[in-house]
């Protein structure tokens, strides 16, 4: 049975190591939300979506993928100081550190699938010809002449608007041929 007279700790030690990693966790939780969201004006007043958009043709969304990586970041690292003030043994904050990578990981992969399946849907595309540059055409409720035709998406002229259509819209949709 454990007896916490045993660990040679007073009652008030606990209570003050408790209390300090709840401040900590709490301060983190404020840290994380507020470098976040100056992190998100930075990127906004740069405009480093369209910046990417621009150089890359992709529309990565790269702004929201960094606040959230930065706020989670900052959210692991408060836990492992909240560990460190409880005290606790080097092997539990190194599980907590190795789950932290892998959580960031999995959302990396999370915006892999939207990625990859635009990717092979551009190769199909213009291996397979299903679609040129200059025809008019229809997809679902999208309508236009095809302007462009790259490896994530396809762009289509409607009036004076361009529409971005994500590649695999265009695989898995049937294509009508308006003129």
């Amino acid at each position: 049975m454990f007896d916490i007279a045993t660990l040679n700790i007073s009652q008030s030690e606990i209570i003050v190591r408790v209390t300090s990693a709840i401040v900590i966790l709490f301060l983190g939780y404020l840290l994380g939300r507020v470098l976040s969201n100056l992190l998100r004006g930075v990127l906004r007043n740069l405009e480093v979506d369209s910046v990417v958009k621009e150089q890359t043709k992709i529309r990565l969304k790269l702004e929201n993928k960094v606040v959230l990586i930065t706020r989670y970041v900052v959210y692991v690292l408060t836990i492992l100081f909240a560990m460190k003030q409880l005290q606790l043994n080097r092997i539990v904050i190194i599980v907590v550190l190795i789950l932290g990578i892998l959580f960031l990981l999995y959302l990396s992969f999370i915006n892999l699938m939207d990625i990859v399946p635009n990717f092979f849907a551009g190769i199909k595309i213009k291996i397979k010809k299903i679609i040129k540059e200059g025809q008019e055409v229809g997809i679902r409720e999208f309508e236009g002449k095809v302007i462009k035709i790259g490896l994530f998406e396809t762009q289509l002229k409607h009036g004076e608007n361009i529409l971005i259509i994500p590649n695999i819209v265009v695989t898995k949709n049937k294509v009508r041929f308006l003129k």
